[in-house]
């Protein structure tokens, strides 16, 4: 009854699916929302101030979170990719798609405490890494990323005793799990659709999904071009998913050309945060793909391209110093410009 009412006020096609469900569970976001309501009626620009409040302290934590990961200078560059990725857009000027910009702030927040305790810092610390990730799984399912961190930086970041890291890993899980558990049970997710695809009832769609649109989502993570082209038709799909191969390939072949100039220890931490930007996608790639699902794989991302970039510059070479100051033009200026356009478009709109 509820699709055909939708159907009819226009909200919805009229090919829709009767049996479409669009469910999703994210209190502490739509709670958020009615608090602004509440506070401003319908004035707009307090609710987008308020979005970028939660962008200002997404990006404090993510900044000292990189300090942590890598080098200093490695860490200001990564910093700087971070702050002007275009994958902000949506996020701070579309007020419905907020609750990913939420549930970020709280899954960085989550791995800055685990990563900080985990390198010598103060006890309250483990204890602040898993509420803040209830914070995050209650605002948004994007937090599901900060799990992916989490466990691949006890199996490939950290050097202790495999109990020791497999007991640190363990809150996370459990609270993955949960979370999932109540998730499924209780009907959310969507179901009946065309575009969202959900792994938990049609798995074999959504592994083929996650085939081409991962592939889509690095291009914007290594390469800077936005994979909500990914939406406007047929003709985007293959180059779209044929760049994002090569601006991937391209950072890493950069990558491992430097790894002389690393420590082990630093190898570790960039395999960790490789492979987390990569597999953290693959909670999320069942939805309409774009750069709102990316804040929390970008960590990963803009520690990669940092270190990189600084490491590659450094190494002298006229023609891989170009391919850097080509990628910095892409992740910087191409994103701003990319950003200002998305946010124009999405304000116009509203």
């Amino acid at each position: 009854v509820e699709v055909e009412a939708l159907k009819d006020q226009g909200a919805l096609a009229w090919w829709a699916s009767p049996g479409l469900v669009l469910r999703f569970f994210r209190p502490l976001s739509s709670a958020l929302l009615w608090v602004d309501h509440a506070a401003f009626g319908r004035a707009a620009l307090p609710a987008h101030v308020h979005s970028l409040m939660w962008l200002a302290l997404l990006s404090a934590f993510s900044t000292s979170l990189l300090r942590r990961l890598v080098r200093p200078t490695a860490a200001s560059v990564a910093a700087l990719l971070y702050g002007f990725a275009g994958a902000h857009a949506m996020t701070t000027s579309w007020l419905a798609a907020r609750h990913a910009l939420v549930g970020a702030a709280f899954g960085v927040m989550c791995l800055w405490a685990h990563v900080s305790f985990r390198q010598g810092g103060a006890r309250w610390r483990a204890w602040l890494a898993p509420s803040v990730l209830v914070l995050g799984l209650l605002s948004s399912e994007t937090a599901l990323a900060a799990i992916v961190f989490v466990v691949l930086y006890e199996l490939l970041a950290e050097a202790g005793p495999k109990r020791a890291r497999l007991i640190a890993a363990l809150p996370a899980l459990s609270i993955g799990a949960a979370y999932l558990g109540f998730y499924v049970s209780q009907g959310y997710g969507v179901y009946h659709s065309g575009t969202y695809i959900s792994p938990f009832a049609d798995p074999a769609r959504f592994v083929l999904a996650a085939l081409t649109r991962l592939p889509v989502l690095l291009g914007e993570l290594y390469g800077a071009v936005p994979s909500i082209l990914w939406g406007l038709g047929d003709a985007f799909e293959t180059p779209l998913l044929v760049y994002g191969l090569l601006a991937t390939a391209t950072v890493v072949g950069l990558l491992v050309g430097a790894r002389s100039h690393f420590r082990v220890p630093e190898r570790r931490r960039l395999a960790w945060l490789f492979l987390s930007s990569v597999l953290s996608l693959v909670p999320v790639v069942g939805g309409l793909i774009g750069g709102r699902m990316l804040p929390i794989a970008l960590i990963g991302s803009s520690a990669v391209l940092g270190a990189t970039l600084v490491q590659t510059w450094l190494s002298g070479k006229g023609w891989l110093r170009a391919v850097t100051v080509l990628l910095c033009v892409l992740h910087i200026g191409l994103a701003a410009l990319l950003r200002s356009r998305q946010t124009f478009r999405d304000r116009a709109a509203s």
